[in-house]
């Protein structure tokens, strides 16, 4: 949400400005790849909840799902 509200990351643009640009970009991308994924910040803090959100996109793995407690290093 921060990306919608902070003013830095605005860089002068207007919320609807940034909202249409991020969906611009997004479009661009789903041209490219036939999945796309979004998660939320909330979803970076364990790496088991993002690894489930990629997997089910259909992202490939030879890694199996990381162990309850894991950190990102």
């Amino acid at each position: 949400m921060g990306k919608y509200l902070d003013p830095a990351l605005l860089n002068g643009r207007t919320p609807a400005q940034a909202l249409v640009a991020e969906k611009d970009r997004a479009d661009g991308l789903a041209r490219v790849v036939s999945k796309l994924s979004r998660w939320r910040t909330p979803a970076l803090k364990d790496p088991r909840v993002l690894y489930d959100i990629l997997v089910a996109a259909g992202l490939p793995t030879r890694k199996g799902r990381p162990p309850a407690g894991a950190v990102w290093r």
